[in-house]
């Protein structure tokens, strides 16, 4: 059975070296096959004078590193989190009457959300909230809930 030369293959020689990938290749008139660093009739077979000359090329092999295990990569050793951010019209500042404050705490006992603003209420006390704004205000706070963790058991 003799050896179909391709494009873009890898072939294991006689010698056992892995070379390639093969490409055709304009060389003297006629199109050969540059497979490493050699030129090959699409026989495979090196011309040279011995009848089995260790550069043939005997076999089509997978591409080195095909089938190479990735090392697993290691956790990193610091990251970031976000555990307060402030809601409110676009443009409007950390200070702002129209700033809400969404923020993780923890007093020892385990993670929670608190809401807070700077504006007073009409009764003092508590966060006031329009209508138009519930449903992104709402989003904000869940998705900080959702960011914490559990507390200590």
């Amino acid at each position: 059975m003799s050896l179909q030369l391709r494009e873009g293959a890898w072939y294991k020689t006689r010698g056992g070296e892995v070379v390639g990938p093969s490409t055709r290749a304009q060389l003297t008139g006629a199109l050969w096959w540059k497979v490493g660093a050699f030129h090959y009739p699409d026989s495979g077979r090196f011309i040279s004078n011995n009848l089995d000359d260790e550069l043939d090329l005997i076999e089509e092999v997978p591409c080195p590193g095909a089938n190479l295990v990735t090392p697993a990569v290691e956790p990193p050793k610091f990251s970031t989190r976000t555990t307060r951010i402030v809601f409110g019209p676009a443009g409007c500042g950390v200070l702002d009457d129209q700033a809400t404050t969404i923020e993780i705490v923890d007093e020892g006992a385990g993670e929670y959300v608190n809401v807070s603003q700077l504006k007073e209420t009409p009764a003092g006390k508590g966060v006031a909230i329009n209508m138009e704004e519930w449903p992104a205000l709402r989003d904000a706070i869940e998705s900080m809930v959702n960011q914490c963790r559990k507390g200590k058991a």
